[in-house]
């Protein structure tokens, strides 16, 4: 009887002492994420996302904490993050913007993320690579035949297929509205550049067969005498009929 006892306590002792040196669930399952583009232009102002997941926090009634720390090659120009920090008891999630600098080099966010109650705390640390570079600058013109002013057009711009942003731009009847895109995810080789006025369908337009138009370009970065490489614009005539004038007829002539 004595000899089991001890055998007993010695297994209580044994999961005491494994329970001490592992650390809690909540702490292994902290996370934390960047959320937005890993190469910016040059002097750009772009907004990204925080988000914790895990830890004491997860459950409800803690708090969640993160800091942002920018480290660059060069300090040319000010590049700074307006947000440094940030902490809240209802949220996870928070956004911050970054100001690249003016000249190219890869910078260095290092996030240090804490999901916390009132009776324990899980950090987590990570840092992200940042990279500054000259953009290919996307121009557009958009016209509008119809005779009332457009609002909030949407003009997509795809590289090879894949979109890499949308701009929404006001156009004047009879009048047209030049927008432009910054592209830094090139590089050496020949691309096919379209743009899409209205994508999805959603104005009402006479004609919807004049809203896109492609053009094939050819990007050598590595030629150094070539004047302005980075800074030419790929000019795209886009013509957009909307139908809006003849549906305001239609409306006021109750048909």
């Amino acid at each position: 009887m004595i000899r089991r006892m001890l055998l007993f306590g010695t297994v209580i002792l044994i999961l005491m002492g494994c329970w001490s040196l592992c650390p809690p669930a909540t702490a292994e399952k902290t996370g934390i994420e960047l959320i937005g583009p890993r190469v910016v232009a040059v002097g750009s102002v772009t907004q990204y996302t925080v988000k914790i997941t895990g830890g004491p926090a997860e459950n409800g009634n803690g708090t969640w904490e993160y800091r942002a720390t920018l480290i660059p090659e060069n300090y040319s120009g000010q590049p700074r993050i307006d947000q440094i920090n940030g902490t809240s008891n209802s949220t996870n999630i928070f956004t911050f913007n970054l100001t690249a600098s003016d000249v190219e080099q890869t910078m260095k966010i290092v996030l240090k993320g804490t999901s916390s109650n009132e009776t324990d705390s899980a950090t987590v640390e990570k840092t992200i690579k940042i990279k500054v570079v000259k953009p290919i600058v996307l121009r557009a013109v958009v016209r509008n035949n119809g005779e009332m002013d457009a609002e909030n057009v949407p003009v997509s711009f795809y590289v090879n297929g894949k979109l890499i942003g949308t701009k929404y731009v006001d156009v004047p009847a009879k009048g047209e509205t030049e927008v432009s895109l910054n592209w830094t995810t090139y590089s050496d080789g020949e691309y096919s550049i379209k743009v899409v006025i209205d994508a999805d369908n959603k104005l009402l337009e006479l004609d919807e067969g004049n809203n896109a138009l492609t053009s094939r370009v050819f990007v050598e970065t590595h030629v150094k005498n070539l004047t302005g490489l980075y800074g030419f614009g790929i000019f795209v005539m886009c013509l957009i009929t909307l139908y809006t004038f003849l549906w305001f007829i239609k409306k006021r002539r109750g048909y």
